[in-house]
């Protein structure tokens, strides 16, 4: 399952977080333009993270 979905209309640049707003700006971008709107649904799927590990040395004497 995705961690994330949005859709977005290639070459308008934006991304809706549902199909609802995504088909209605294409409808409008649609009614204005003699083209074809496409509306692509986007997912993100965490495959696998890595963290760095920090290790502090307090057994070096600091000056104060």
């Amino acid at each position: 399952m995705a961690d994330s979905e949005w859709y977005e209309i290639p070459g308008d640049g934006g991304q809706y977080p549902n199909a609802e707003s995504a088909y209605a700006k294409a409808r409008r971008s649609a009614s204005s333009t003699d083209e074809c709107v496409e509306v692509y649904r986007c997912t993100r799927t965490l495959v696998r993270s890595f963290q760095r590990t920090v290790t502090v040395d307090e057994s070096t004497p600091t000056v104060e």
